[in-house]
């Protein structure tokens, strides 16, 4: 194995008793079994030393592994998260390596397997849906929680908006008291304290609060969105005939007589940044399907540049909007709805996580374009292009999606 070095060895020592590395070639995170006061864990851990503990095809499979181990022995999980989000440069491998093991993830949610998350300085981009999927979170005084990081914001917002330079303006947008304010499962620890709040979090291990009570909560942080574009037609070109387009704020919809068992379509379609209101309005929609089309097919539709980098967005933790969705779908499906993505259009990131991984299916058509992240956001980290998919036969291959599908084609069939 590529071994992470002393230092989170050191510090997973200092936290745990009785720990055993599982060791996986080429990755620097590490995971492994432990117990804490005679009471077992299955632990991940990012190192913050390598390339800022960014996640990578091979880091995946450690928290692939993990996560199996926990759900096959049933024991808690902790995962010791300073990601700086994937590993940008491993291009759409790492893009589609967080579709599998955030599935993994959602799995184990719905299995109740409980998983504590305890933040480092840094937990940005896919590191931040990870936190937000645990059941409780630590923060310490320097964690700093976001989907995208500060230098991408400023990019978006401009400097005279957002100053990321200034740590007063980063800390009072992304700190751990600002976040605290709004989060109600986590709450803040030091290093000298970390191992006895894990070992009374493995004690008591209290039930968070599921998805659909978390629901009217969410609605009271959001901003009204005015900036509503009219994407009716786009979905009428994916329909099949007898279905009419709809629309509720950017969130587009078909629904076919409530009885009749055929498919539901909705979904984003605004080739736009997809933000926390639009998240929790999709929800809000499948929440009535769930009631009104019991156990229809669900065909989620994205057209999306990426996830919204914009102030606003992280002042509410868009990662909890995200991942309020990646529950939704995943519940669903559970209760006996087949859902499927269909990308027509871009796709990138968090947003491409967060619809895909709860699915049990993804195609695109022939006009898809998935990026590991937006062009904005590659530019502020690499400062250069990242290889994509030259065909979209690649994106099957990668493992983006499952199947290339003709949109009438594929509808017929659904039905």
């Amino acid at each position: 194995m590529n071994c992470a070095e002393p230092g989170i060895e050191a510090r997973i020592a200092r936290l745990f008793d009785d720990v055993a590395f599982a060791r996986v070639s080429g990755a620097s995170a590490m995971c492994g079994r432990a117990q804490l006061d005679g009471r077992p864990l299955v632990f991940f851990a990012t190192d913050p030393r390598r390339a800022r503990g960014a996640i990578g095809v091979a880091d995946g499979n450690a928290l692939s592994i993990a996560i199996k181990q926990a759900r096959e022995l049933r024991i808690p999980m902790v995962w010791l998260l300073d990601c700086a989000g994937a590993k940008v440069d491993e291009g759409l491998p790492a893009l589609a390596g967080f579709r599998r093991f955030f599935r993994e993830a959602l799995l184990a949610n719905q299995e109740g397997i409980a998983i504590l998350a305890v933040l480092g300085r840094g937990c940005y981009g896919g590191g931040s849906l990870l936190a937000m999927l645990a059941n409780h979170r630590l923060y310490t005084a320097h964690t700093r929680l976001s989907t995208s990081g500060p230098g991408i914001i400023e990019a978006v917002e401009g400097k005279a908006v957002f100053d990321s330079a200034d740590q007063n303006v980063v800390c009072a947008l992304l700190g751990a008291s600002a976040r605290l304010e709004m989060d109600l499962l986590g709450a803040a620890v030091d290093e000298a304290s970390a191992r006895s709040t894990i070992g009374r979090w493995l004690i008591d291990r209290q039930v968070s609060r599921d998805w659909q009570s978390n629901h009217a909560a969410l609605a009271t942080r959001l901003n009204v969105d005015t900036n509503i574009v009219d994407c009716r037609r786009q979905l009428l070109a994916l329909l099949p005939p007898v279905y009419l387009p709809d629309q509720r704020g950017n969130i587009a919809f078909s629904l076919p007589a409530p009885a009749s068992g055929k498919a539901v379509f909705c979904g984003f379609l605004t080739g736009g940044e997809f933000g926390a209101s639009d998240a929790w309005q999709l929800v809000d929609l499948l929440r009535e399907v769930a009631q009104s089309h019991p156990r229809s097919p669900i065909i989620l539709l994205l057209d999306a540049s990426g996830h919204a980098a914009r102030v606003r967005d992280e002042r509410i933790i868009l990662a909890e909007y995200l991942v309020h969705l990646c529950l939704c779908v995943s519940d669903l499906s559970a209760r006996g709805h087949k859902t499927t993505l269909w990308i027509p259009g871009g796709a990138s990131g968090a947003v491409y996580v967060a619809f895909a991984a709860p699915v049990e299916r993804v195609s695109v058509l022939s006009s898809a374009r998935v990026e590991i992240l937006g062009s904005t956001a590659v530019d502020r980290i690499l400062g250069r292009p990242v290889a994509g998919a030259r065909a979209v036969h690649e994106l099957v291959d990668i493992g983006i999606a499952d199947a290339i599908l003709d949109a009438r084609l594929e509808s017929y069939q659904a039905l």
